[in-house]
C-alpha cells in the first residue's frame, strides 16, 4: 500500500512542471497567505512568494518571478536539477 502511494507521489513530482503553466497567477495573488511569520509580523519572510515565483517561471514571466521572490535565481535551477535527476532515476528504474 505504501509503495503505491509513493509511486503516485513520484508521478506527481515528475509531471508537476507540465501542470504549473496552467495555474493562474492572478488566482495565486488573490489568496490570503498561510505564512505564520507574515501573519504575525505583517512582513514577508524569505520564502514568501516562492510558489508564485516558480509558477511565473513556468509561464516564462521572469520579471514577475523575480519580483515575487528574488531567491528564484537560486531555487529554480536547483529544482530543475532535482527534477532532471528524478526523471533519470525513473527512466532507469523502469528500463
Amino acid at each position: 500500500m505504501i509503495k503505491h502511494i509513493i509511486k503516485y507521489i513520484e508521478f506527481i513530482v515528475l509531471f508537476m512542471p507540465f501542470i504549473l503553466p496552467f495555474i493562474s497567477l492572478n488566482w495565486l495573488e488573490s489568496k490570503n497567505t498561510i505564512c505564520i511569520y507574515t501573519n504575525l509580523t505583517g512582513h514577508e519572510c524569505f520564502g514568501c512568494g516562492t510558489t508564485r515565483s516558480i509558477v511565473a517561471i513556468s509561464q516564462l514571466e521572469f520579471s514577475k518571478a523575480f519580483a515575487f521572490n528574488r531567491l528564484v535565481v537560486i531555487i529554480a535551477p536547483l529544482l530543475f536539477i532535482i527534477w532532471i535527476k528524478r526523471w533519470y532515476e525513473f527512466v532507469n528504474k523502469t528500463a
